[in-house]
């Protein structure tokens, strides 16, 4: 997806390595993965500090920001994406959405 309000991801990285750690005073091999993703350069600083946007996004400041988005619709379309932005960065990656259940969001269907 591409557009001028979204920051491009450019690459990512994902590399399994086995690590060898103290355990219950034995030592033991585990696998380990780091993943590391590569987004385009945002000027004027980081995307907390211009979206300082969770408690700010109500359909007053939206349509404020974006007056071409006055009808119901457009709002819900909007506040839908901004709901699945934040689980998306959340700092709990166990409650981020799959993308299976981004994608049931972004069509109208509910997770069970």
């Amino acid at each position: 997806m591409q557009h001028q309000n979204i920051v491009r991801l450019l690459g990512y990285c994902h590399e399994p390595q086995k690590k060898v750690i103290e355990h219950s005073g034995r030592y033991i091999i585990v696998d380990v993965v780091e993943s590391m993703l590569y987004y385009e350069y945002v000027p004027n600083g980081n995307l907390d500090s211009i979206f300082s946007v969770r408690e700010t996004w109500t359909d007053e400041h939206i349509a404020s920001k974006h007056s071409a988005l006055l009808d119901a619709g457009s709002l819900q379309e909007v506040r839908t994406c901004i709901e699945i932005g934040l689980k998306c960065v959340d700092v709990d990656q166990n409650k981020r959405p799959s993308i299976v259940e981004i994608v049931d969001k972004l069509n109208g269907r509910h997770a069970p």
